[in-house]
């Protein structure tokens, strides 16, 4: 006996989704992977440099103080990259809607600027 046509479209819905969940619940695992890993090195390079300061010899080297923020600068920026992009593929990224107004007052007051030129 063969599926009535609705009960056809009810198993490919669940099929669909549970395609679906797996993809969200393999970006959150993802995301949490990325984030942990950051975060980690993050603290650990913070931690390093806290205890460079409390050494007089510390104080004489702040270019390794200022290397040690860049690093924690790049890695926080790079998987904020990351962790938005792995989001927006399953489209359950955050919008900043108030960014979003900014950004197009900046380009509608571009547009006029260069036409009145």
């Amino acid at each position: 006996m063969t599926p009535v046509n609705g009960a056809r479209s009810r198993t490919s819905k669940s099929s669909s989704n549970s395609l679906e969940i797996k993809k969200l619940r393999d970006t959150v695992q993802l995301i949490d992977c990325l984030s942990q890993a950051a975060f980690s090195e993050i603290a650990l390079i913070a931690k390093l440099a806290l205890s460079r300061l409390e050494t007089p010899e510390g104080h004489l080297h702040f270019e390794d103080i200022a290397a040690a923020l860049t690093a924690i600068w790049g890695r926080a920026r790079d998987t904020e990259g990351s962790i938005n992009y792995s989001a927006e593929c399953v489209q359950c990224n955050h919008i900043d809607e108030r960014r979003a107004r900014r950004d197009q007052a900046q380009q509608a007051a571009s547009k006029k600027e260069s036409t009145c030129e």
